[in-house]
């Protein structure tokens, strides 16, 4: 029997080596560990991981059958305050309507030094308090006692599950570094495991040379059985922190972790069972489902006959159609705010209750299309905290999303999201654009390319003049379409009223004054929405005498790179393609020209990746600055990083050039 399907590329990243380190002893602490001020190998880190090790054993035990014994010990350094955040520990469990993980053993002490002197303060298992976080999720939590600077917490704790088939899976990286972390799995030869490493800095993880023993176990009275008990298990030294930068699709995508899928069991005298199946297969078993496929047989959207006829009476397109029978879902059943594939309660209820899950509003969406003679399928998805989705291992459980997919004439398709009332029906939300997503229908299963549809486009325009007391006095009008338009919405409505909303915008912006302001298209989902009001902008021009210098962009340049590292190894992702564009006409001052104007700049990424361009010039007694910055892909590479984030430090070290006037 195989022990593991690796993959080639595990093969050559992972070595084996013989690992023979001792256990380190709980509570036994290193004087130099509590006497440590700092990590010398990241002097940043705000705590560091010294040592966290995991155990899984899968056992048999009589009268109940197989379980997962798991078992973690691990000591974290508190260096600076923004680390006594890892005082608060949590054990995330699974749980499902009939059984549940549960928390075994616990105890825990802070480490601290005080006076020079080693003082322990210990937690119990009775100071752990549960929390129920789903319906299939649950953790149980600890606040540490005694935390300060220079603390070290150290925590042992012990899960039984009865869930053979989800091995704990084990994390190696964090946001703070690892100094060791090691990890080994138990199991009877009748298990094979598929195993699945995933990060970019494999290269610190490296196999234990472990060998299989016999062991034996009585199933009944007197029946012992005999086996050989497989081992794995795989440690890194000195990992480095995760360090989360901007535009992450999610870091658990790119944490060094292993995790581990049931392929089969081969139980002696028994048939061989295979738990992997293939992505036709599973698609196939969704279709049959009572909570998926079963919900779009066309009787069980017979209720909706009545009002998808009134709803399309004036449509004479697909497209009137479509989007009639969209609004008439959208509008009449509110998300209740959980996700999901599978639905909860029948359609029927849940359109008549007005309220419904993900997979039950879209479900319902794709009835009433079909009702309508839409040709329309579910899409399974993964949003964006939810992780990327791995082709290579057919399962379910990497789906927590359904999406309703629209079969146009023309050969091309609508991807549409009937629970979201803050987004046009043409535009997803930026959750769910994450790689790609599966279409289930009967007769198949196939891939498509989840991509934004629509850009994030905002155009402000300023006409200014400078007052007796050198201010910058006019009026400005923007204009926000697509992603730009939500966003904008977003901003509005998260203040409690036009009042509030605009002492925000000043607060934001140096020396701004609004006055006059109106605001068009805010309840209008689906349509731009254009701001007009009246600006004064003090403290933005400084008197040199007979020179005055301004900066054109005011407040509105870019001033800060969100790209920092010296090299990323994961990809950029921004959510959407962006168009911003500023304009700017400022009346030259009587008895003042022009000393100086900054240069034009126009550059560009390569692919078309993205563009910048920036003029200054004089017309009519005004200068005309116009600032474009655009990005066209809302995904760079790692080998991209540094081009992307010169084009950064290119547009911000435009923005700051000033504009110069000299007294006649």
């Amino acid at each position: 029997m195989k022990r593991f399907n690796f993959s080639l590329l595990l093969l050559l990243l992972i070595t084996q080596l013989a690992w023979s380190q001792k256990k380190t002893k709980f509570g036994d602490i290193d004087r130099a560990d509590l006497a440590m001020t700092e990590y010398a190998a990241d002097t940043s880190a705000k705590a560091v991981i010294l040592y966290d090790d995991g155990y899984t054993d899968l056992d048999y035990i009589k009268g109940r059958g197989f379980a997962v014994n798991f078992t973690r010990h691990v000591r974290i350094k508190v260096l600076k305050k923004s680390g006594l955040d890892y005082a608060d520990f949590s054990i995330l469990l699974y749980q499902n309507t009939k059984e549940r993980e549960k928390v075994v053993k616990f105890k825990a002490i802070t480490h601290s030094l005080k006076n020079g002197k080693a003082v322990a303060t210990k937690v119990s298992k009775k100071e752990l308090f549960n929390e129920n976080l789903s319906e299939n999720r649950s953790v149980a939590k600890v606040a540490m006692p005694q935390v300060e600077v220079g603390s070290i917490i150290e925590i042992e704790y012990s899960v039984v599950s009865p869930f053979y088939w989800n091995l704990w899976d084990w994390q190696y990286q964090y946001e703070i570094p690892v100094r060791h972390s090691e990890y080994q799995i138990n199991y009877p030869e009748w298990f094979d495991y598929n195993i699945k490493f995933k990060g970019y800095d494999l290269e610190y993880v490296t196999a234990l040379d472990l060998n299989s023993d016999s062991r034996s176990i009585f199933f009944g009275a007197a029946d012992k059985v005999s086996y050989q008990r497989m081992k794995s298990g795989w440690v890194a030294e000195n990992m480095p922190a995760f360090v989360e930068e901007a535009y992450i699709s999610t870091k658990r995508n790119f944490l060094v972790a292993v995790t581990f899928e049931l392929a089969s069991t081969k139980f002696p005298g028994s048939m061989y069972k295979s738990y992997i199946t293939s992505w036709e297969e599973m698609g196939q078993s969704m279709m049959e489902s009572d909570g998926f496929g079963k919900q779009l047989a066309k009787g069980k959207t017979k209720f909706l006959a009545a009002a998808i006829d009134q709803a399309t009476a004036g449509a004479t397109t697909p497209e009137a159609k479509i989007a009639a029978v969209y609004q008439l879902i959208n509008q009449k059943v509110a998300w209740n705010e959980h996700n999901g594939k599978f639905t909860r309660q029948p359609l029927k209820e849940a359109y008549y209750k007005g309220r419904g899950s993900v997979a039950e509003i879209n479900l319902l969406l794709i009835g009433a299309l079909r009702r309508a003679d839409i040709d329309a399928d579910p899409v399974l998805i993964s949003t964006k905290e939810h992780g990327f989705l791995n082709p290579g291992f057919p399962a379910m459980s990497q789906f927590n999303y359904v999406l309703a997919k629209v079969n146009l004439p023309d050969g091309k398709y609508l991807l549409l999201d009937a629970s979201n009332n803050s987004l046009p029906m043409n535009l997803l939300s930026p959750k769910c654009i994450n790689d790609k997503g599966l279409v289930v229908k009967k007769e198949g299963i196939n891939w498509i390319e989840l991509r934004p549809s629509g850009k994030f486009t905002v155009i402000h325009s300023f006409d200014l003049t400078m007052n007796e007391d050198m201010a910058w006095t006019g009026n400005m009008k923007s204009r926000c379409k697509d992603y730009g338009a939500s966003y904008m919405r977003q901003t509005y409505e998260a203040k409690a009223d036009q009042a509030t909303y605009i002492a925000t915008m000043e607060s934001e912006n140096d020396g701004l004054v609004v006055s006059n302001y109106t605001v068009d298209g805010l309840k209008k989902v689906g349509q731009s929405i254009k701001e007009s009001c009246e600006v004064s902008f003090d403290n933005q021009i400084m008197d040199g005498g007979d020179l005055l210098y301004f900066n054109p962009m005011l407040t509105y340049g870019k001033t800060e790179n969100p790209f920092k590292l010296p090299k990323r190894t994961y990809p950029v992702n921004f959510p959407y393609p962006q168009s911003i564009v500023y304009s700017f006409q400022y009346k030259i001052p009587e008895g003042y020209e022009i000393d100086e104007l900054p240069e034009k700049k126009v550059i560009a990424l390569p692919e078309k990746g993205g563009t910048f361009s920036y003029s200054a010039r004089v017309q009519n007694g005004k200068i005309m600055v116009i600032s474009q910055f655009k990005i066209n892909k809302n995904r760079f590479l790692p080998n991209e990083y540094l081009q992307l984030k010169e084009f950064y430090n290119i547009v911000i070290a435009k923005h700051a050039e000033q504009v110069v006037l000299r007294k006649v």
